[in-house]
């Protein structure tokens, strides 16, 4: 589903719920990209990119408050290894998770466009989800949402969940996926500015026009509906397992 101007309506209470708990947050990826360049969401984009660091975030959103008030707010939502996830009305909401080390920020994840290969990825995304809230409305009618809470519940009775994890993601990659890491220097995430997006404010990095040249390219003001993750973002590289 493409992103419509009223989808800035569940970024306002994604931000209402991540300042209501005190963790620190930023415009990230193509949402970064698409408010400095386009002021809006990129017309073709089909979800909302947020970053944080990982230490910090997961310290607070384990908390009961926390995810009562995802469900309150009608969010279903999932945390994985790389990101956690707010979903409402089929729009995602993507809080990428920056670990950092040294002087670098990264971030791990299993990707691949190929439909052959999206039940892997599929089965993956299972074994790495490792906290959800129950399903809420206005998603407990969708058959998507039903569908990943029967995989999550079978999931209980798999053993060896985190062998089986590391062997399906390299029995995944040995057929095609991508495993990739976001390698990201950790001075652009050191200092932030307040931005203004969709009548809101915002974090972005201080830096903003180097850190998308470094991940869109010189050229990153021009629109380009060809754009591949694996090929094109600066911040990727392909992790051999």
């Amino acid at each position: 589903m493409k992103l419509s101007h009223s989808a800035s309506k569940y970024m306002h209470e994604v931000r209402e719920i991540l300042v209501e708990n005190d963790i620190f947050f930023w415009l990230d990826s193509g949402t970064l990209l698409g408010a400095i360049r386009d002021k809006s969401f990129i017309k073709w984009d089909n979800d909302i990119d947020l970053g944080a660091w990982e230490k910090d975030f997961i310290a607070r959103c384990k908390n009961k408050y926390f995810l009562s008030l995802c469900s309150k707010k009608g969010f279903q939502v999932y945390l994985l290894d790389d990101k956690f996830i707010f979903e409402k009305h089929k729009i995602p909401i993507n809080i990428s998770l920056y670990k950092k080390k040294d002087n670098r920020a990264y971030r791990s994840l299993l990707t691949t466009n190929k439909k052959h290969l999206i039940l892997f990825k599929i089965v993956c995304w299972m074994f790495s989800v490792n906290q959800y809230n129950k399903i809420v409305w206005p998603n407990y009618f969708c058959h998507v949402t039903l569908f990943k809470h029967f995989l999550l519940f079978t999931k209980r009775f798999i053993p060896k969940k985190k062998f089986l994890k590391n062997k399906l993601i390299s029995l995944s990659v040995s057929i095609g996926c991508n495993y990739i890491v976001n390698d990201i220097e950790a001075k652009y995430f050191s200092n932030f500015t307040c931005y203004t997006f969709y009548g809101r404010k915002y974090y972005i990095p201080e830096n903003t026009y180097e850190y998308l040249a470094f991940r869109y390219g010189s050229d990153w003001y021009i629109e380009c509906k060809n754009w591949n993750t694996v090929k094109n973002d600066g911040a990727v590289r392909t992790e051999k397992l």
